[in-house]
């Protein structure tokens, strides 16, 4: 079984964004993945092992949710939390793969944690809407447009992130939202088929409430924006 084992992260803020750069020991063998169909090597016929680069970005209302699941206003204290959370996500995700898709590595590069609205936009007020005279959910979670969340969030990627890391493979934004569309609240995720290294589709999205759960949902909108049309845990 293939681990990432994680050595250190360093957690700065900057402009209500706390950006955590991950230093991970994985294998010096990383290349861009390729999109084929069960990562089968056309030239050989043989299973070939493949890496995705995966960013993680927690939105604003999971900033929120994070502080009061903790109960403070450290924003270093709620930063570390949201790091190792995220890197447990991915590891468990990743195991998932080891068992479904044995062929694939998903290697952990970057974390971002959003800390007001305003660099939130793709979770902002603009996004949310009421459901049955309700604007949140019996958990106090904000309702979102899904559909405009993920159409909001590629945007945000192509234009806010750095080249560098505007450029992996793959990047999940992890909402404190429920993410819904007319009367259906229970859309767990969402992502574009086949949207993995493409300038604008690489982004996807999960709900997560702290419970480890979304590990399930993170490979599955995954398995969707590497091209797998259907896939189970």
């Amino acid at each position: 079984m293939n681990q990432l084992i994680y050595l250190l992260f360093c957690v700065v803020l900057i402009n209500d964004l706390i950006q955590c750069d991950l230093l991970i020991r994985t294998s010096d063998n990383i290349v861009r993945s390729a999109i084929q169909s069960d990562w089968i090597d056309e030239r050989t016929g043989e299973a070939s092992t493949s890496y995705v680069e995966l960013g993680m970005v927690a939105d604003y209302l999971f900033y929120q949710r994070a502080k009061e699941h903790l109960q403070t206003d450290d924003a270093q204290m709620v930063a570390s939390f949201v790091v190792a959370y995220f890197v447990q996500l991915a590891e468990l995700a990743s195991q998932t793969f080891e068992r479904s898709l044995p062929n694939l590595t998903v290697v952990l590069k970057f974390v971002y944690i959003l800390t007001s609205d305003s660099v939130s936009p793709f979770s902002s007020n603009a996004l949310r809407f009421e459901m049955n005279g309700n604007a949140k959910d019996s958990a106090g979670r904000f309702y979102l447009k899904f559909d405009d969340y993920l159409g909001a969030f590629n945007t945000w990627v192509s234009t806010n992130l750095n080249s560098e890391l505007s450029s992996f493979d793959t990047i999940v934004a992890v909402t404190g939202g429920n993410l819904a569309h007319g009367s259906m609240e229970s859309i767990s995720g969402v992502a574009q088929m086949e949207g993995a290294c493409s300038t604008n589709r690489r982004g996807f999205v999960i709900e997560d409430q702290f419970d480890f759960t979304s590990f399930t949902n993170l490979a599955h909108e995954l398995a969707h924006c590497l091209g797998k049309k259907m896939f189970y845990i």
